[in-house]
């Protein structure tokens, strides 16, 4: 294989490997909306019910339904929070995994292109770059940009689970904030 199509295909699974990081923002936004909607509406429908206020007055009378409720409460709550953090550590930013990668002057990751003094520095180094510099190039910044998708991926398929429980929690507890606010 010639090197005119080496660099076709690495240049292609670079692209790639962006738009999965891409991705992984992308659904992970979508995730954080979602749960955010989730607690407005779990928290804010009791609220707005008064819920809340006759849980308390069930408190008084040492009914066991007020902890349960109370309970869900605390569940709902500690799983909204913990999809939240998973969703936002999708978003921290990643650096690179090899330590051989963190020192070095690359030519494409940000990181490496700020390890120059200036523009004009930048600039005369992709002069000299050469067809075989070019592919170990990419193959090293592909390879980085690979370790770093699985790693967001790993908090949205966290984010995910946590979706999926959340949905349950919400529906569970607006369906106990309808039996206090119904038959209480």
């Amino acid at each position: 294989m010639n090197i005119e199509k080496k660099t076709e295909i690495l240049s292609k699974a670079y692209t790639d490997s962006q738009n999965i990081i891409s991705l992984a923002d992308s659904k992970a936004n979508i995730s954080l909306t979602i749960h955010s909607l989730l607690i407005t509406i779990g928290l804010g429908f009791s609220l707005l019910s008064n819920s809340f206020e006759k849980i308390y007055t069930l408190i008084e009378s040492n009914n066991p339904f007020a902890y349960f409720y109370i309970a869900i409460t605390i569940i709902f709550v500690i799983f909204s929070i913990s999809g939240i953090i998973a969703t936002i550590l999708v978003f921290k930013p990643r650096e690179a995994v090899e330590e051989s990668e963190k020192d070095r002057k690359g030519l494409f990751y940000f990181g490496h292109i700020l390890k120059y003094s200036s523009s004009n520095e930048y600039y005369s180094e992709i002069k000299k770059i050469n067809e075989e510099k070019l592919m170990e190039e990419y193959s090293k910044q592909i390879y980085q940009l690979s370790c770093i998708a699985k790693e967001k991926f790993k908090f949205v398929n966290y984010s995910i689970y946590f979706l999926i429980i959340n949905m349950g929690l919400t529906i569970f507890f607006l369906i106990l904030s309808n039996f206090v606010n119904f038959f209480l």
